[in-house]
């Protein structure tokens, strides 16, 4: 092994010890062990970090990420457990390309029906898009009351104060003008 070669280990190793030390187990070396466990899934959705940790339920990561960890980072030992999805097991959900650990459409993409038509909202669009200046920044739409986003996707929760206060005054904020403010750039019918 090279000098140059040593230091890089050392550093990945210094880095990696870093993470376990605040009980992080999920590492690009996860990923990997998933496509290789799921090949199928190789240039997916599901070959991306959401499929364990969005959308995030308990420490970062949804609930198919807590039953990897909590069965030791064993897949096979959790494809027969529910996924996310009402009556559809962890295996069934990988085997149709779809994330186990969420209810989402799309590993960022989430839908709320409701009386003025339905919401699709774009999770990583609005994360990534240097336009919203979110970059990052949780609590920015994420928190506790009723003005604020839970963590845990559940469309079942009626989140119009959260949307028309959070969004709204955001998108007003941020003045793009692909941001909508009026009812209609949002719900589709």
């Amino acid at each position: 092994m090279s000098r140059t070669a040593f230091k890089k280990f050392l550093m990945l190793g210094s880095v990696a010890a870093a993470f376990a030390s605040v009980n992080a187990f999920a590492l690009p070396v996860m990923q990997s062990a998933f496509l290789e466990k799921y090949p199928a899934t190789v240039n997916t959705a599901l070959a991306s970090c959401a499929t364990c940790h969005l959308p995030i339920k308990e420490g970062f990561v949804n609930s198919y990420g807590l039953a990897l960890k909590n069965a030791k980072l064993d897949f096979a030992a959790i494809e027969g457990l529910p996924s996310a999805v009402a009556g559809k097991t962890n295996l069934e959900q990988i085997t149709a390309l779809l994330n186990p650990g969420s209810q989402a459409v799309d590993p960022e993409v989430f839908d709320f029906p409701n009386e003025m038509g339905t919401v699709r909202f774009n999770h990583g669009g609005h994360i990534m898009n240097a336009n919203t200046k979110i970059t990052g920044n949780c609590g920015a739409c994420h928190g506790e009351g009723e003005k604020q986003f839970p963590k845990v996707f559940d469309p079942t929760v009626v989140l119009k104060a959260a949307a028309h206060t959070t969004c709204i005054g955001c998108h007003k904020a941020v003045a793009v003008p692909a941001a909508p403010t009026k009812c209609a750039g949002c719900h589709q019918e």
